[in-house]
């Protein structure tokens, strides 16, 4: 083995050098001199591990980064394909996200979900649209004219705001809202159901153009007279239920006349308001043709009406249902017979239906016994 006097002179710079750059191929190198060629097997072993500890140290790769990360390989100092997807796709889906922000911003505004309505409410803003359909995915799609159901109850919404893209819109449920108009719905020409029932709306208003409006809930606002039905020729059902009617300046029969402004009304709920004048009776729900369904109690005429059920049965023979239970056939006859002659008339008329009722079980009796004879004298005459 050579002493360090017999080396050149710049050999141990050298070494200096290449083992503070490279320490365990340096510390290789010396112990492949030291051994000499009966420690190559050895020598083999610290070369593997020099190599194994420079591509995990030296370099610039990252053994803490994941492979898609590392960009080229050392062995043959290609850049790494991984590598060049990962690139290329995360450019991809930067610039995607780049364009669909811009687009969202210039389509439902940059600062829109900040905005309040004039009263402080939320703001029924293109963006809470957006996001709504971005959230209910499996309900709505994404363009607006396509969603012929809307969801917005309970969200605060003092106002109606850009309804104007849902021109398909044929259901809305826009109850307990605290909402203060009913104007906002004019391009919704084609809705047939509009729940807005548990709002603060006074007037009723905004329908001119939904021709084909067949159920219309309002019941639990603060309306006073009702009004604006004229233009919908195919409204069915009317629900008033606990608002303000009665307390009209003009008087009741004035508040109620607007339903005589839409023929086709078949269901109507007045309960619970503060209708006092009987007369509505014979000015209103008598002039309605196609009146099946009322309900009308807890009203204080409801006191004042004498034998309120049997009147009203009487007097509108389209009745069907009313408040609480059906109008059957012998309701209205014992009705009838009431408004005849009283109570005594109405007792003869009890008698009568429970007499029919009778013949007609023993009819059917003996319906069934001849058959059974019959059945009897075929089976004899085949045997």
């Amino acid at each position: 083995m050579a002493t360090i006097e017999e080396l050149p002179d710049d050999f141990v710079e050298k070494t200096d050098a290449k083992s503070a750059e490279h320490p365990v191929e340096a510390s290789t190198s010396q112990n492949e001199s030291d051994q000499g060629e009966g420690g190559n097997t050895n020598s083999s072993l610290n070369q593997s591990m020099g190599q194994s500890f420079h591509n995990s140290e030296g370099g610039d790769s990252d053994s803490n980064a994941p492979l898609s990360s590392r960009g080229s390989t050392k062995a043959t100092g290609k850049e790494d394909s991984m590598s060049l997807r990962s690139a290329a796709d995360s450019d991809r889906v930067n610039g995607d996200y780049i364009e669909g922000r811009s687009y969202r911003h210039r389509m439902y505004g940059a600062d829109e979900e900040d905005q309040r309505d004039v009263d402080g409410s939320p703001m029924m803003t293109n963006r809470f649209f957006w996001e709504l359909f971005k959230k209910e995915w499996k309900k709505y799609y994404r363009t607006p004219s396509l969603n012929e159901k809307l969801y917005l109850h309970y969200k605060g919404f003092s106002y109606i705001r850009n309804m104007e893209q849902f021109t398909g819109l044929k259901c809305l449920y826009f109850e307990g809202n605290g909402c203060k108009s009913m104007l906002g719905l004019e391009h919704c020409i084609e809705m047939r159901s509009l729940f807005m029932q548990e709002n603060m709306i006074n007037k009723i208003e905004g329908l001119q153009h939904m021709t084909d409006l067949r159920q219309l809930n309002l019941s639990e606002n603060m309306i006073q007279k009702v009004e604006g039905l004229e233009n919908c020729v195919n409204l069915d059902t009317v629900h008033l239920k606990r608002n303000r009617l009665g307390r009209w300046e003009g008087g009741c029969i004035e508040s109620l006349k607007g339903l005589l402004d839409c023929p086709t009304i078949s269901c109507l709920d007045i309960q619970d308001n503060y209708l006092d004048d009987p007369a509505i009776l014979e000015e209103i729900l008598m002039k309605m043709p196609n009146l099946k369904v009322l309900y009308m109690m807890n009203n204080p005429c409801v006191k004042t009406i004498k034998g309120y059920r049997k009147t009203i049965i009487t007097q509108i023979p389209t009745l069907t249902y009313l408040d609480d239970r059906p109008v059957f056939e012998d309701d209205r006859r014992r009705a009838e017979a009431w408004s005849r002659g009283g109570i005594e008339e109405e007792r003869l008329e009890m008698k009568k239906i429970k007499q029919e009722k009778d013949d007609k079980h023993w009819a059917n009796h003996e319906a069934f016994r001849l058959m059974v004879n019959k059945a009897r004298d075929t089976k004899k005459n085949e045997a």
